[in-house]
């Protein structure tokens, strides 16, 4: 592994000299680097821009669900105390 890392930083020395010695090549690989970099940074922005997304819309489906159990649990406790239907409709339609 030292071994491939040591071939790999000789290749990264040389082509950096390579670069470095063509103005052209060098502005080029510039231009390269910055279209990968702007590149990685729209899509980690997109996935991270989708997770908010997706959290937000999982907070209202929650929201929404835990209104609806409680909503039920009130009704069962309107009816355990003798409410009868058209009670514990008028009162849930305030």
């Amino acid at each position: 592994m030292v071994a491939n890392r040591n071939t790999q930083i000789s290749k990264a020395v040389v082509k950096l000299r390579e670069l470095s010695a063509d103005e052209k090549a060098r502005d080029m690989y510039e231009r390269q680097e910055k279209a990968r970099r702007d590149y990685e940074w729209a899509v980690d922005y997109a996935v991270e821009k989708g997770r908010q997304q997706w959290l937000q819309e999982g907070r209202q489906e929650g929201l929404q669900a835990g209104r609806q159990k409680e909503r039920q649990e009130l009704i069962k406790r309107m009816k355990l105390s003798g409410m009868s239907e058209a009670e514990i409709e008028k009162i849930l339609k305030l």
